[in-house]
């Protein structure tokens, strides 16, 4: 399984460590993004093809959190988030944190840093993909009528929500 990564850092240098660093992790990482100010992070964002986004917060221009929150009042669908920032400060972490990030790792980072939070986004989507299948199966069950009891099924949405959704509102369901 390839990850497909973007990368958001003001710094030349440090991008092409993060990218050397990628490229010795055991799992195949595609940066197919680079940006270096707040336009940029908002279009390299952007593009759904991105797994796995490796930011930091201080950008030429701006922060990373503006390009955010105009993603998110956008309604676009984010990809999973690490920071990577020597700004570690409480406030920031607890931005980084409102963004739903997956990892908060402070520069200098190490090897060990990055595979640590390559390894808990490939367990996130490990997880997720057995939850969908379980779901499936499940709804599968109620609609061939083993389930008689139920009036909702639980529907886990992105970003770890959860929304109730009475059966009788189900009319038609795709697999993705």
């Amino acid at each position: 399984m390839n990850i497909n990564a973007a990368i958001i850092e003001d710094n030349s240098d440090i991008i092409q460590t993060l990218k050397y660093t990628l490229a010795q992790l055991s799992v195949p990482v595609t940066v197919i993004e680079l940006a270096q100010t707040v336009d940029d992070a908002y279009r390299a964002l952007k593009n759904e093809k991105v797994d796995l986004a490796f930011l930091d917060i201080q950008l030429r221009e701006g922060t990373i959190f503006e390009a955010l929150e105009k993603l998110f009042k956008e309604g676009h669908k984010l990809p999973e988030l690490v920071f990577i920032t020597a700004h570690g400060s409480f406030e920031n972490a607890l931005k980084a944190i409102q963004f739903a990030c997956l990892d908060f790792v402070t520069k200098p980072f190490d090897t060990p840093d990055i595979e640590a939070a390559v390894k808990r986004f490939l367990d996130k989507k490990t997880t997720m993909q057995q939850n969908q299948q379980t779901q499936v199966g499940f709804l599968l069950q109620l609609m061939r009528g083993d389930i008689q009891s139920l009036k909702s099924i639980a529907i886990a949405l992105p970003k770890g929500v959860i929304e109730l959704v009475d059966l009788q509102q189900i009319v038609y369901i795709q697999a993705d």
